[in-house]
């Protein structure tokens, strides 16, 4: 299933502020991880951030998969200004011919992809509006960041990792779990909410 063509066209919208150190690495293992013709990895940069631009410019010259959009503005901005950049660029794309998404994904500039996980997607949204995979906190030893703190807090990971190891990959089709968006009525029994 890894690697198996796409039933349509994918676009991926990363942002990317101040991220010069892990973009070019992400969009290279993502480009690798997934090697479909028809993904379109929209890369959301700002004219004020160089060093991000380069960066996201090396990860994979040449791979006409890779589109560098440069924010006319100059950043931070917020994250729905940078994503509605992005939105503008595939519509422009689309205009254009050729490139008609069947779904957008939203990645972190950090982030490294599944090589699955595309696929699942691609088949998930056949019979859903949206599908979320689960996030698992995972401890980084060598880490003093906050995510390492919150990767060993036990209540952190017990509610959200565990929850959603047991709920896995949720089609959307109850109301809204409190604790990971699945959709289901486990949330509200572990926050200690009343049923919807």
């Amino acid at each position: 299933m890894v690697g198996a063509p796409l039933a349509g066209d994918v676009a991926v919208f990363v942002l990317a502020w101040n991220e010069s150190e892990v973009i070019a690495d992400t969009l290279a293992h993502a480009l690798a991880a997934w090697p479909q013709d028809n993904i379109r990895i929209y890369v959301g940069c700002y004219r004020n951030d160089p060093q991000t631009i380069e960066a996201a410019m090396r990860a994979a010259p040449g791979d006409a998969r890779l589109r560098l959009v440069v924010h006319g503005r100059a950043g931070p901005s917020t994250k729905a200004d940078c994503l509605n950049r992005l939105y503008q660029a595939m519509r422009s794309d689309e205009g254009r011919g050729g490139f008609y998404p069947r779904m957008v994904l939203f990645h972190d500039a950090e982030d490294m992809v599944d090589p699955a996980a595309l696929n699942l997607l691609d088949e998930a949204i056949g019979d859903a509006d949206f599908v979320q995979l689960p996030v698992l906190a995972l401890p980084q030893r060598d880490s003093r960041s906050l995510e390492y703190h919150f990767a060993r807090t036990p209540n952190y990971v017990s509610q959200s990792s565990r929850h959603q190891r047991k709920c896995g990959l949720q089609l959307l089709s109850q109301p809204n779990c409190l604790l990971c968006s699945c959709r289901s009525e486990c949330g509200q029994k572990a926050m200690g909410k009343p049923d919807m």
